[in-house]
């Protein structure tokens, strides 16, 4: 096994996200990773994981002659964290693309600009903190164990099927 695959196969990933990415299939609900980290790392711990989920990242692309280069094709000048993917930017564009305002769920610094974008943000970590500090409205959550029922319960009270009446 090549170095960077194993390297791929060590990463940890919450015991609870299989069973989120799960519920949220079971539910219709679209999601789609934000990720300052590259796209090589994150589509391989997904594939680990046997999901195939949408990934806006910074990209690890191979060149003809053998060598690699980093990729920032989410960047944006005015990010108010400087990060390679500008994750304001991303939520937007999801806003597009999935015709309503996306939730966030997330736990780092890459995430502060995101969090003002998001209809609702369920926040952890340093974002958690940064949502504190700055007056953010924010539900925290410790793992997606438990935060997948409480994601569960918002789908069901913010977007529920239409159903005509008679």
């Amino acid at each position: 096994m090549h170095r960077p695959y194993r390297f791929i196969a060590n990463i940890p990933v919450d015991p609870g996200f299989p069973a989120f990415a799960r519920m949220c299939r079971e539910h219709g609900q679209p999601f789609t990773i934000l990720s300052d980290g590259l796209d090589r790392v994150t589509y391989g711990v997904m594939r680990r994981l046997g999901l195939s989920v949408p990934i806006r990242s910074n990209r690890l692309e191979s060149l003809d002659d053998g060598r690699w280069r980093l990729g920032f094709p989410h960047a944006d000048a005015g990010c108010m964290t400087m990060a390679g993917n500008c994750k304001c930017a991303g939520m937007e564009a999801m806003r597009g693309d999935y015709g309503r305002p996306p939730a966030l769920i997330c736990y780092g610094r890459s995430d502060f600009c995101g969090a003002g974008a998001a209809t609702h943000v369920f926040a952890k970590g340093r974002l958690a903190t940064h949502c504190r500090d700055h007056g953010i409205a924010h539900q925290p959550f410790a793992g997606f164990q438990d935060l997948t029922p409480v994601f569960a319960d918002w789908l069901n009270r913010h977007f529920r099927p239409a159903v005509a009446a008679e």
